[in-house]
């Protein structure tokens, strides 16, 4: 088999989907409640719905860094080497049980879940490079992983 040089799985706005989106969302629902708590109201909203506010925001981002975590992949010979922008581990193909794909919720994801638990926990989410209007076809990074798990667990031929 021949031996890959490391490529990356992963899409190039991972950054944007796992900080910048969350951040702007968050923004977004502090202006939506200071408005909304300014309906009906002569002046400005009183403190407390302002630290209201800026709770729903702070809740807001901490539950989009918990649920989408997403980390750089790459391929590399026999292994996935995944990085969480901190810290990178290696894990070999035959160490992948499951491989997951979202189909219509853009943009896409994928789910690799491990035999034993890693650094990352029992499973690890990636976003892919953009396929934004393709909702017919599987995605080619999950397959092609599938592919290299099939070819780690096949028996090695004696030679």
């Amino acid at each position: 088999m021949r031996i890959l040089m490391r490529r990356e799985l992963s899409s190039s706005f991972t950054p944007l989907y796992r900080w910048v989106l969350p951040a702007l969302l968050s923004i977004a629902a502090v202006v939506v409640v200071w408005r909304l708590a300014r309906i009906g109201m002569p002046g400005r909203p009183e403190p407390a719905e302002v630290i209201a506010a800026v709770a729903i925001a702070v809740v807001l981002i901490v539950v989009a860094r918990i649920l989408d975590r997403g980390k750089r992949v790459w391929i590399d010979g026999q292994q996935l080497i995944v990085s969480d922008y901190r810290h990178e581990i290696q894990i070999p193909f035959s160490a992948i049980r499951q491989v997951e794909t979202t189909r219509f919720w853009k943009p896409d994801r994928v789910r690799i879940r491990f035999n034993q638990p890693t650094r990352f926990g029992d499973s690890i989410v990636f976003f892919t490079p953009g396929r934004w209007l393709d909702f017919s076809e599987r995605n080619p990074v999950a397959e092609e992983i599938r592919r290299l798990v099939a070819v780690a667990e096949r028996p090695q031929a004696m030679a």
